[in-house]
């Protein structure tokens, strides 16, 4: 709306104001109000073919600052987060130049996230981020990319599991199964095409990568998932057998050689089935 009425002068302004997002000084927007404001100057900057001006945005994200001081660093991970949002919300036009920001950003938030474990405010961020990530934009991701953000996803489960089982039945808890729930079926949507410079070798190491991830997810997530989860919470019921489905479908065999193989997959498998029995008999 700002830039049918006013100048380009004007729209580089909100633009270099949005490339120094982690000083407090030029920029005084929350973490709500910075998401909406890159998904909104992105779009435009798409749209109008700006692609200086975009290159400038992303580059001040992949090039966040790191802090000794442990606050400020919560605060620069805070931010750096909420610009990634907004940048998957963009139009397809500049989709190669946000490739290029995820394949610097995902390994560096990797990495800073296993310092913040225990703050369940950046690790719900963490996931939002993530999950729009893979609702948005994973079918516009290249392969190497894409499995970058696999990895984060992995690391972001490993981070999670914990409070997750340790938490009581809440509806914050809940939330959360449900966000995980969404962020694993995203995942499970994309489809790999290998090129003939893959060998057949690579592209099965891949899918065993992938399988591991969702199987992860899959442990993770079905010792907490209760009837009265699914009986109480329609939609995280929906999203719940929606990715087993994908799982027995699209990974039997990694399953199968799972459950036989640990003790840990027999047990979950095991609840699984239990889950299931109770849908069919249930009556909505």
């Amino acid at each position: 709306r700002i830039a049918s009425i006013v100048s380009t002068d004007s729209v580089r302004s909100i633009v270099e104001m949005l490339a120094r997002p982690y000083d407090d000084a030029v920029c005084r927007l929350n973490c709500e109000g910075l998401t909406a404001c890159y998904s909104s100057v992105c779009s435009l900057l798409v749209r109008s073919h700006a692609k200086q001006l975009f290159i400038l945005i992303c580059t001040a994200v992949c090039i966040s600052p790191e802090a000794n001081d442990p606050v400020h660093q919560l605060h620069i991970l805070e931010r750096n987060l909420s610009c990634l949002r907004g940048l998957f919300r963009v139009p397809v036009g500049f989709d190669d130049i946000i490739q290029s920001l995820l394949k610097s950003c995902f390994p560096v938030l990797r990495e800073r996230m296993t310092h913040y474990s225990d703050n369940e405010g950046l690790l719900t961020m963490y996931l939002f981020m993530l999950r729009e990530c893979a609702e948005y934009f994973i079918s516009r991701l290249d392969n190497v990319t894409c499995f970058e953000l696999y990895k984060s996803s992995y690391g972001l489960l490993q981070l999670y599991s914990p409070p997750l089982r340790a938490g009581d039945v809440s509806t914050t808890r809940s939330e959360s199964i449900f966000d995980l729930l969404c962020l694993l079926n995203h995942l499970s949507t994309k489809e790999f095409a290998f090129s003939e410079d893959y060998t057949q070798e690579i592209s099965h190491s891949f899918e065993a990568e992938i399988a591991a991830v969702l199987l992860c997810g899959l442990e993770m997530i079905v010792p907490v998932v209760t009837v009265e989860t699914l009986e109480s919470y329609p939609t995280t019921e929906e999203k719940y057998f929606s990715f087993v489905a994908f799982l027995a479908s699209a990974f039997f065999n990694q399953i199968v050689r799972w459950v036989y193989d640990s003790a840990k997959g027999k047990e979950i498998w095991l609840q699984v089935i239990q889950h299931l029995l109770w849908g069919v008999t249930s009556i909505r």
